[in-house]
Formats: C-alpha cells, structure tokens, sequence
C-alpha cells in the first residue's frame, strides 16, 4: 500500500531495497529500469546511494558478481548523465551508451539478438578479484559525492569508514584484470575495466588520456570477440556491443582482418560475416556490405555442404564453372531437393535453368535399374523384372519441368512456348540415354510432349512410345553381337562393358543405329517370333516384306536340319516338315515375288541335302514360276534360270541317290540330263543284274523316266537311239577280240540258249527294252528282225536275241508268224553269217541255208586264222560234221593255236565219232586240252586257275581215249601243284 503514494520512479527504487534482502536477481530486475528515470539528480543520488548501500551489504565475493555489475554500470552510468554538475565535462557517455547494449539491442529486434553468453562460474580466487574491482569503482563513485551538499545514506556512510582506500593504480588494476582474463572472466572483465574508467573519469576528467588501460581494453575486446567467434553458439548481441567500441573505421578494419585470418574456417567466418552484416545495417554501412554477404553465403552453404558429406571449401569457389562442379556432386546426391537447388542458385547467382536443366540430366542420365531374375522352370529360361518402376522418375523429372516452365509464355490461346534451351536440352538427351533403359526414354517422351509444339514431332513420340511398350514386354532372345558392342563403346566409351540388362534387352533402336535396324532385328526373328514384330516394323519404317526375308535367311543349317545328328550324306527321308511348312508360311506374307524367290532360295541353299532339300527345291520353284508369269523383265527370267538350274540340281540328284546310283560321275551330269542317261544306261549295275552279282540292283529304268520327266527330256528317243547303236555291232572289231564271242556263242548254241549270257550290248539293250510294254518293245525288235538286205546280219541277229529274251513264247510267236524252232535256226544262220561277214565271206540266209557247209568249212580252214577256225568248228558241232579230214585239220589247228577253252568245248561233242578215236591228232587235242591249265598254273593256286585245273581233272573222266592221254605229266603237275 506504501507504493500507492509514491512515483513510479520512487517504487521501483523502493521495491528495489525491499527486495535485495530476500531476492538479489530481482532487485536487480527492478534496477535495470532505473536508467529509464526522468528524476532530478540530486533526489535520485541520494536514493541511488542508499541502494548501492545495500546492495554492497549484501554482496559476498563467493556470490556471482555479474549481476550486481550489470546493475552498478547501468544505474551509475544513467545517474552520472543525469546529474549536470559532473557530467558537463564526462566524456564517458559513449562508454555507458555502450553499455546499455547489454541489456537493450540498438536497431535490431529483441528476437533476432538475444545474448547467450555467459563467463564460467567464477573460482573463489577469481570472485575475490571481482570483489577487490567493485570496491575500488564503488569507492571512487562514492568518495565524489562525500562532501556534496545531498544527503549520504547510512549504509554507504558505513561502507566508506569501514572501507579503506582501494589504490587506483592502474599497472595494479591491469594486473587484476590479466588475472581474471586468466580465470576465463573475459565479459566480467571488459565490464570492470569499462566501470573502473568510468568511475576514474569522475574523479579525474584526464583519465581517458591513459594508454596503457585504454590499449589493454581495446585488447581484450578484440581477444574477447575473437572467443565469441570460436565458440558454437555466436552471441550476435554481445558481440555486436563490443563491436561499438571502436569507431567504424576500426571496426570494419578488425572485421576484415578476421575475414582473412580464418580461411575456409567457415564456422569462425559465419560468426564474423554475421557480426559484420549486422554492424553495417546498424550503422548505415553499403561499402562492405556485399564482401560480407558473400563470405556469410559462402559459409552458409560450406555447413550444408558439409553436413551433405561434401567438401566444404567448395562453397568458397566464385567462377560459373566452378559452381557448375559444384552443382554436378549435389545433385548427385540422393538427399538432394528442387528447393535447395533453387536456394544455391539464388545465393550464387547461378543461372536458375541451367541448374535445373543439369539436374533433370543428372536423373536421366543415371538412373539404373533395379533388376531381379528369376528362372523359369518349366522352360528353363530367365525372366528379368525391373523392380524400380518409371513413376518415381516420371514424378521427379516432372517436378523439376514445373519449375521450369514458371518461365515460359503462354499465348492467348493457352499454349504453353518453351524456350529454345530447354527444348534443345531435352532433345539432346536422347541420343545420350541409355539404349537398353526404356524407363528412361518413357519419361523423357512425356517431358517432350509437354514442351515441344510442333505436331509432327508429337505424333514420333507416339510412335516412340509405342516401340517402348512393345520393347519392354518383349525378352530377348539373341546374346549382343559384336556390332552392338563396338556401337555402344562408341557412344559410351568410358564403360568397360554392356549393362548387365542388355541380355534381356534390345536397344532403343531408333537412337542406336541411324540405318534401318535390321542388323539388331535379325538375330531375334525366327520361325516362331517373327509375327510377333508385325505391328511394330511401321513405327521403325521397316516393310513386312524384309522381316520375313530375314526371317528365313535366319534360319541356320541346325534349325533346317529339323535336329537330326546326321549332317553328312544325302537324306532319303523327310524329316523336317514342320520347319518346310513353317518357311511356306512366312514366305506367304513376302508380297513382292522376287524376295519370296530370294528367301526360299536361301532354305534351298542351307537346308541339308536330300528329300527335305528337293521339297524346298519345289517350293522355290514353284514362288519362282509365280514370280516370272508377274513379271517378265530380264531380272525376272535370270532369276527364274537360277532356281530352275538348282531345282532341277536338287530334285536329279535326289532321284539318283534315292536309287543308289548317286556316284559323282552321274552327280556331275545332273544339268545335262540326255548326257547322264546315257551313263545311267551304261552303269555296270544292268550287267552285274543279269549275272546276280549284286543283292540290290537299281531301278535305272525308273530313274531315267524319273530324270526325262523332270527334265521334259524325250526318254524314248534317247533309248531307241541307244538301242540302235547296241544293236549294231562295234565297228571293224579286230578278229581275235572276237574269238572269245565265238566260243561263247558255240557254248550258248550246244546248251539250247537263243541269246548269249554276256553279250553286254544285247543285256544293256533287253534293260532297256524292259522299260517299254512287251507288245511294243517285240514289234520294235521285229522291225530289225525282217529279211530286209538294207540292214546288217548282225543287227537282225542282235534284234531276234533280244526278242527272245525279253519276250514270252507266245509273243514271240506272235509278233514274228514263226515257230521257236523257226526262230532258233535263223538265230544260228543269222549268228553263221554274220561272223562270215567279219572273214570278208557273205551270204544271204537263204544262200547260207541251201550252201553246203562242208564247202564253207573247207574255206574257213583254208583261210587259218584263229577266227576262221573258231567258226568252222561252231559249223561243224552246229551242223553235225563227220568228216574227219576236216575235223582231224581243225583240231590240229585249234591245238597249234592253243584254244584250250574251245577244244573243252568241242572235244566232248566228237566222242561219237569212233573214227577219229585212233586219231594222233585227236589224241595230241585232248592232251592240249588237260595239260594245258596244269602246265599253266602256279601254286598257290589262284581262283581262276583252280577253276581250270579242277575243270581239267573233270574233264579226264570223260575222256574217250583215257590210255592215249600223258597221264604221267599230268600226275607230275598235280603232285607239283598239291
């Protein structure tokens, strides 16, 4: 109630006394607000005495002394400046000004600058010091207004008798202070210094003309706020006071000086561009203003780079290129934010765009995906999935598009105009994505369509768009060529390999080769995939017409082989028809004739050779045929020429082989069709039937027909002309080649043969005249057989031996109007003269047949050659001679000639003749006829001459006259020969 008749100024004062018994901060508290009094000096003094009274009653050294210090220096300093009788000549106004910046900020707001440091707690020797500083400025203050005509309190009445001079010796007070610098007081020593000049300047008005106290303060301002600067927490405010010691000039001065002792310091360097900042926007300062901006940004972003685990001296760079490095490792930076990009970019003064344009690029150019493959187990194959999907892309690439497009216009009708940068920047990054990420290339084709305009360009990246949800289902099925490799070194050359995911992955085409594609597209088509690729060809400009083509020129010699192991040889059987059907279908849509030509020729040329070969051959043929009726150009009937020449290869060289016959002899005539009949007709196997040699004889009939049918080749020409010339005889044949034709005639006549066994004309000509009807090859024959001079006795006779070979009794009959009878003798008439002709001796049959044959013997035997005497023992066995006179002079002859083989023959045929029994000649025959193998052969005995000596050995069992016989010689050569 006491307070309610006082002045706000005389209850502060009041509650101040009240209270400094019981709460010394709050007295305090409530001296603080004393500078603020509008009372009159000589009132104030003497309630400001009888406070400091009190509050130095109960001040204790062991007690912090900083808030009665506080309180001291405001309430003297404000009471000093009141009281006009001293302070007219005080030039510590500034000083106590100073001092209220402690407690009360000047131009900043209380928020901004709020004092947070304090001194450590004061030791006990430190609080003596302190205590020994207070008196000394207490007693000062007090012994000025001693003698003043005020009233003087009690308690400073007792304080100034019970308190001896404190010496004012400012080397003794320097020396306190260092020591309570020494005890890490620094703010409560700058605080006793300031008052101890203070309280001096009252007493001695010179005081400030002291150096040594003046230099040791500015000292330990500076060393003081150099400590603020290394602390963790800045006290901007306490600083900032401190700093308002010096003039400007010597406070920017010091500013500077620090800026360049701390380097890349950044945490000092904040503390100081803050301080400085601040000094210069108290104090209306522009000059620094921009160099300490600079500094503070630099060690703003030198604390985000650093807590971002970036080199922090980075920040401290100035150049665009630098920042430009800079902006490469934060957005690198997976923590990085739009935001803080936008921040650097505006504290650095980095074009904006540009920043964002990298940053886009950056995201683009490195994103990688996140692949987990898994096998399949019912097919064995890997399945790639990329886990990370295009969305958290899409979404931040888009976000960074949305600040860029905070600049561009839009026009009266609403369309958004690009600049020119971004949209080139966008479109450069297509060709430096990576081909196999088609995520990437999803994201980028939204992007564009948001910034280009232009229609066309749209409508690509549709196509694009396309192509990638084609690409990104599809799995690929070829391993990356070399081709794809060099490529992609070219484009990437600082990778030392593919990514992992061009194993499962094509390349984005359209920016991975400039020509059109097909070099990538090829490994993936076959059989089965090719349809697949229908819908897409038209976004890459590629025709279905070159898909199939390459399609099959896919197919390897493997895959046409239909998997059989058996690679070499010509293959009878089909065993591909699958793939065949398969190669006719694609080749159904080739629209253009000339490539569906092209690619089966290319089956026909791979497939392995044999019956799969001959039926691609047809198909070729038949696309070609096709392809010549369209078109008649030059082209067109060369390309014809070509297919028809190796389906007529194909298909003649399938027959052969399919017959046994594909020899290389008869192979090297498959184009030349009359040319390989005729070998066909003369191959060893039509000989080798007739005697059995052979378990399977080729069909060489059917092969011809086969061949002429193929070839459109007259098949019946070509055998009536070698029918004409095998049933020719050779021309002038020399006599003793014929000799052995002789004997086996004589043989053939005596068994009751119509036809020689191996006669190799008569056999070729009956084989091929199995080919015709019976009918008709027998009518054929009979045309030679006729009594017609015009043609040769050798000819008829030929003709009627195959007459009666290929033909039955009946036909025979028939066709000729004889009996068998009829025929054989003719057959051995004709047989008669034709071997005469040979000798120069010609008669007509029927001369021949009414002639005495006697006479014609005695000729034969008058002529003496080998021959001669060959046929006139044929007439005589035929024709049943006795005349032993000629009998006795053609075995004379026959055994001077040594013709073993013909006396085997003739010799059994005249054991009826008893006349000739008694005959040396006939005796001297047969010796000819047993020694001779035996005197012949070698032991070891070969097959052909075991033949003969067994044959001898037979023969001497039938032998007529077996005593007249060398049996001696023939014992010696068997024992020789055993």
């Amino acid at each position: 109630a006491f307070l309610l008749h006082m002045t706000v100024e005389e209850g502060i004062i009041a509650l101040s006394s009240y209270s400094v018994k019981h709460d010394l901060k709050l007295a305090l508290s409530f001296t603080s607000n004393i500078e603020d009094l509008k009372m009159k000096p000589p009132q104030v003094f003497s309630k400001i005495s009888a406070l400091i009274g009190e509050l130095t009653a109960m001040y204790k050294p062991v007690e912090s002394p900083g808030y009665l210090i506080e309180c001291f220096s405001s309430v003297t300093s404000k009471v000093a400046r009141r009281f006009r009788t001293y302070s007219e000549s005080c030039d510590l106004d500034n000083i106590c000004c100073w001092m209220s910046l402690l407690n009360r900020p000047i131009g900043c707001g209380k928020s901004a600058l709020q004092s947070t440091y304090g001194d450590p707690a004061p030791t006990s020797a430190s609080a003596i010091l302190v205590h020994s500083c207070i008196q000394n400025v207490i007693y000062s203050y007090v012994k000025t207004f001693e003698n003043a005509a005020l009233p003087v309190n009690e308690s400073v009445s007792a304080f100034l008798s019970n308190t001896t001079e404190v010496p004012n010796e400012n080397r003794e007070m320097v020396l306190l202070w260092q020591r309570l610098r020494e005890e890490q007081q620094d703010l409560t020593c700058i605080r006793l210094i300031i008052d101890h000049c203070w309280s001096q300047k009252i007493v001695t008005p010179t005081f400030m003309e002291n150096q040594s106290v003046n230099k040791f303060l500015t000292q330990c301002i500076k060393d003081f706020l150099k400590k603020l600067f290394r602390l963790r927490n800045f006290d901007l405010e306490l600083a900032l006071s401190l700093l308002h010691y010096f003039n400007k000039e010597d406070a920017l001065a010091f500013l500077v000086e620090e800026t360049q002792s701390v380097g890349y310091n950044y945490q000092r360097l904040t503390a100081i561009s803050q301080l400085a900042l601040t000094y210069c926007d108290v104090n209306k300062i522009d000059k620094f203003t921009n160099k300490f901006k600079k500094h503070h940004v630099s060690c703003k972003w030198a604390k985000k780079l650093n807590e971002l685990g970036l080199p922090y001296k980075d920040a401290f760079k100035d150049t665009d290129s630098e920042h430009k490095q800079l902006i490469s490792k934060l957005i690198s930076l997976p923590s990085i934010t739009i935001p803080l990009l936008k921040e650097f970019c505006l504290d650095m003064y980095f074009d904006q765009q540009e920043c964002l344009m990298m940053y886009l690029e950056y995201l683009l150019l490195n994103w990688q995906p996140d692949m987990h493959i898994t096998d399949v187990s019912s097919s064995g194959e890997k399945v790639m999935v990329v886990k990370n999907s295009r969305q958290e892309l899409l979404q931040q690439c888009r976000a960074i598009l949305l600040q860029l497009g905070i600049k561009a216009v839009k026009s009266e009708h609403g369309v958004v105009s690009w600049s020119e940068s971004v949209q080139n920047g966008l479109c450069n990054l297509w060709n430096k994505v990576n081909y196999y990420y088609y995520e990437v290339y999803y994201v980028l084709a939204d992007l564009y369509q948001k910034v280009l305009a232009q229609p066309v360009a749209i409508q690509q990246i549709h196509s694009y768009q396309t192509m990638l949800e084609f690409l990104q289902a599809y799995t690929r099925i070829s391993s990356p060529s070399e081709t794809e490799q060099e490529q992609w070194f070219q484009v990437f050359p600082n990778t030392n390999h593919l990514p992992p995911i061009s194993n499962y992955r094509l390349p984005f085409i359209p920016f991975f080769v400039k020509e059109p594609p097909w070099g990538i597209l090829k490994p993936e088509l076959s059989l089965k995939t090719y349809k697949i690729w229908y819908d897409i060809i038209p976004n890459l400009g590629l025709d279905r017409d070159m898909l199939c083509t390459l399609t099959i020129q896919r197919l390897s010699s493997d895959q046409l082989a239909g998997g059989s192991k058996d690679k070499s040889g010509w293959r009878l059987q089909a065993c591909n028809n699958s793939v065949l059907q398969d190669i006719q279908e694609c080749v159904r849509h080739i629209r253009n004739q000339e490539m569906a030509s092209a690619a089966l020729y290319y089956v026909v040329n791979h497939m392995p050779p044999g019956a799969d070969q001959m039926a691609a051959a047809k198909l070729c043929y038949l696309q070609a045929e096709t392809w010549i009726l369209q078109d008649a150009s030059d082209k067109a009937k060369a390309g014809f020429a070509k297919v028809q020449k190796k389906y007529l290869t194909v298909c003649t060289s399938h027959i052969l082989h399919s017959s046994g016959l594909g020899k290389p002899e008869y192979l090297e005539l498959v184009l030349h069709p009359q040319e390989l009949i005729f070998a066909l007709y003369d191959d060893i196997s039509i000989l080798q039937r007739r005697t059995g040699t052979l378990s399977h004889c080729p069909d060489i009939n059917a092969v011809v027909s086969a061949i002429g049918q193929l070839h459109r080749v007259n098949v019946v020409g070509i055998q009536q002309e070698l029918l004409s010339e095998w049933l020719y005889p050779p021309d002038s044949p020399p006599l003793d080649n014929s000799c052995d034709d002789i004997t086996q005639t004589i043989a053939a006549i005596h068994n009751g043969s119509t036809t020689p066994s191996d006669n190799n004309s008569i056999i070729r000509a009956c084989y091929v005249l199995e080919s015709m009807e019976l009918v008709t090859a027998a009518k054929y024959l009979v045309s030679y057989t006729g009594d017609l001079e015009s043609r040769p006795t050798a000819v008829r006779l030929r003709a009627l031996q195959c007459l009666c070979t290929i033909a039955t009794a009946d036909i025979v009959i028939n066709t000729t109007g004889r009996t068998l009878n009829d025929i054989k003798g003719n057959m051995q008439n004709l047989m008669f003269i034709s071997e005469l002709e040979k000798l120069g001796l010609v008669w007509s049959v029927k001369g021949f047949e009414n002639c005495d044959k006697e006479d014609v013997v005695r000729i034969l035997l008058m002529k003496g050659s080998p021959h001669a005497v060959q046929l006139a023992a044929a007439m005589g066995c035929v024709f049943k001679l006795v005349n032993v006179h000629y009998w006795d002079q053609t075995l004379q002859l026959m055994t001077s000639y040594g013709m073993v083989e013909e006396l085997v023959i003739v010799l059994p045929e005249l054991t009826h003749l008893c006349h000739l029994l008694n005959s040396h000649i006939f005796n001297g025959a047969w010796d000819c006829a047993l020694i001779t193998p035996l005197q012949k052969a070698e032991y070891p005995l070969s097959e052909d001459s075991g033949r003969r000596v067994q044959r001898s050995l037979e023969m001497l069992y039938c032998c007529p006259i077996p005593r007249q016989v060398n049996l001696p010689l023939i014992l010696e050569h068997c024992q020789r020969l055993d």
